[in-house]
């Protein structure tokens, strides 16, 4: 049986008999080889500094490769790309940051490239990931912030299952003005009988 969990993969293309048009992408961990990516929408793609939370500068090849070292090094952060199966394109990020032992708590972000966008498949990203976190690392909660202006993505979050859980007032400052942050958070047990 395919199970998501499969779907997270280190190899560079999956196993010939997890191909189905139900499952379009898979995840690959992050590598040096994609940064040439996450740079170049950094640098095209306004939505990317504009929703990005991250404050450490990742505009130049040095922060980006010192970024990915990072994480690499952790275990307690961990970065994937989303790969569009047919083409084998890297069409995306998503990870989990800040992993905490004894709260098994850990922060998504997730990044999908323009072209890609409105076609579910970032609902099925995060579907990956999140099943990756309850039934691999044995998370027991996942929890994003998103600022008050990225309805797409508080509309994305809420179908896969996570809840508004609270809202930081004028917590992000964005082009001149305070937005508010929004915080959503998903428990195992709400992803398991979504799932």
């Amino acid at each position: 049986m395919v199970t998501l969990s499969s779907m997270v993969t280190q190899t560079r293309r999956p196993a010939p008999w997890t191909r189905s048009p139900v499952l379009p992408l898979f995840l690959r961990p992050l590598d040096r080889e994609h940064l040439p990516n996450c740079l170049a929408w950094f640098h095209s793609d306004p939505d990317v500094p504009r929703f990005l939370s991250w404050t450490l500068p990742l505009n130049t090849t040095t922060t980006e490769e010192r970024w990915l070292e990072s994480m690499q090094g952790s275990s307690n952060d961990h970065a994937f790309t989303i790969i569009d199966f047919e083409s084998d394109e890297h069409i995306g990020n998503i990870g989990i940051h800040g992993i905490e032992a004894r709260t098994r708590k850990g922060v998504m972000g997730v990044y999908l490239s323009e072209p890609w966008r409105g076609r579910g498949l970032g609902q099925l990203a995060i579907r990956k990931l999140l099943d990756w976190c309850f039934n691999v690392r044995n998370l027991h909660r996942v929890e994003l912030s998103v600022w008050s202006y990225n309805s797409r993505a508080q509309k994305c979050y809420l179908s896969v299952g996570f809840q508004q859980e609270g809202v930081l007032r004028d917590g992000h400052f964005m082009n001149g003005r305070y937005w508010d942050e929004e915080i959503y958070g998903i428990l195992e047990e709400e992803f398991r009988t979504r799932a």
